[in-house]
């Protein structure tokens, strides 16, 4: 069954062009940072309305502020623009009625819910994988190489910030028939947890708001292992609370 309900939610992601207009995001907002970094003086010069004869020195950023700043785009923008994708995934169908005809046939509620984490994260992965090759390649040819090592780290560290992301528009979008509710909801969740984790530094170093820091300065002395372990252990509990939210009898009505 989880297989079916896999490949339906396959066909979606492709008849919604999730599937193309994702990793086309991820890939422009990668290129973007390195090379409006590299041109900024000429930019400036050709936009900025300085008067003429005006000398514009601004200090080279390192490959590694610039792969941060990427990052800190993907936060800023991708957070928002993967919770508007993903939004509508249950909320929708259970407003419209077809959770009712899937799930009243012996469909398992974990088979139902899994199917569509999987489909999500997984244009997720894809679309990130992509974004960061672009933004790794353009570092490399404008600025220099980024070390192999670190940036395969801060992918990985990223990447859970990222699954917390999508489990989070889920979990919202089981929540609420809403559609904007959820978004709202699960908008909200995320950026109080970025702005806790930069505000009160140590005190909520081990949450995941404290992921896309780590993984954006490659040279941060941060302990991620404990924000990862509880990254993952809250997603888990988020999902099994989830469904069995769904498990209630007035949860399909």
């Amino acid at each position: 069954m989880f297989n079916v309900l896999l490949r339906k939610e396959l066909l979606e992601t492709f008849r919604s062009y999730r599937w193309l207009w994702l990793p086309v995001f991820f890939i422009g907002l990668a290129m973007l940072q390195p090379v409006s970094s590299f041109y900024m003086e000429d930019i400036l010069e050709q936009f900025g309305g300085l008067p003429e004869n005006t000398l514009i020195a601004i200090p080279t950023p390192t490959a590694g502020q610039v792969y941060g700043e990427t990052l800190g785009q993907f936060t800023q923008v991708g957070t928002f623009i993967l919770v508007l994708a993903f939004m509508g995934s249950i909320s929708s169908e259970r407003r419209s009625g077809e959770t009712i005809l899937i799930l009243s046939k012996p469909t398992n509620y974990y088979a139902y819910w899994f199917s569509k984490w999987v489909s999500a994260l997984g244009i997720t992965t894809i679309s990130y994988a992509l974004g960061s090759a672009a933004a790794i390649y353009y570092i490399g040819i404008l600025f220099e190489p980024l070390p192999a090592g670190e940036i395969l780290f801060s992918i990985f560290v990223y990447w859970v910030w990222l699954l917390f992301v999508v489990t989070t528009a889920l979990v919202w979008s089981t929540v609420s028939k809403r559609t904007s509710v959820a978004a709202a909801g699960a908008l909200i969740t995320l950026l109080l947890l970025n702005l806790s984790a930069s505000m009160f530094g140590e005190l909520t170093s081990w949450t995941p708001g404290i992921l896309p820091e780590a993984a954006a300065d490659l040279q941060a002395d941060i302990v991620v292992a404990p924000p990862i372990i509880i990254s993952v252990v809250l997603a888990a509990i988020l999902i099994a609370a989830s469904v069995s939210y769904m498990k209630k009898t007035d949860w399909l009505l």
